[in-house]
């Protein structure tokens, strides 16, 4: 019996032990969250949106400002505006809007990491942008739904794993912001 109780004592105690290196070890999933307004909104439809980037973990998060739509640089992340558009006119051509961007300057991360801001529990990194600049140009009378998402910034795994040896912690997820949903009559 005392050497039942020897072992769970001994698997208890590594287990414990094991704790807070799984903890500090571990990967960050799901600690940004999206946030999108309207801004300044004219004859139905905004001339453009601010958005906040809102750190919902437990712990400081390094962001770097993302780009806004095909804008560099890419690789510190970017938001993009997604747009649905019910035109009143059931014949309406429909329209779209696509972009590339190729830039992928890969500066090695303790480089890159110089220029981010700490994100503490709960603070957000504001950023705002007009309609035209993120390439939504739709002006006709419809119903419209517009929402953003954010993709965190593009990083390799042992560059994730030497930040992380080090304590930092980045965003690893995309996130999907809520929907605005607004109205524009012909006029």
């Amino acid at each position: 019996m005392a050497l039942i109780r020897a072992f769970v004592l001994g698997v208890f105690s590594t287990c414990v032990a094991a704790l807070p290196a799984q903890v500090s070890s571990s990967t960050t999933t799901g600690d940004i969250e999206l946030r999108v307004q309207a801004q300044d909104v004219s004859s139905g439809l905004p001339v453009g949106f601010s958005f906040q980037l809102v750190n919902t973990s437990g712990h400081n998060i390094l962001l770097p400002s993302p780009s806004i739509a095909c804008e560099d640089p890419t690789m510190d992340g970017s938001i993009f505006l997604k747009t649905d558009f019910t035109p009143r006119d059931p014949n309406a051509p429909g329209q779209g809007h696509n972009c590339t961007n190729d830039n992928m300057n890969h500066l090695p991360i303790f480089e890159r990491i110089k220029s981010w801001k700490t994100l503490h529990p709960g603070e957000s990194l504001p950023l705002s942008a007009s309609r035209k600049r993120l390439g939504d140009n739709l002006q006709d009378p419809g119903t419209y739904d517009f929402w953003a998402i954010y993709f965190p910034p593009a990083m390799e795994k042992d560059e994730r794993k030497a930040l992380l040896a080090q304590g930092i912690q980045t965003a690893q997820k995309m996130a999907v912001s809520n929907h605005i949903i607004l109205n524009k009559d012909a006029r």
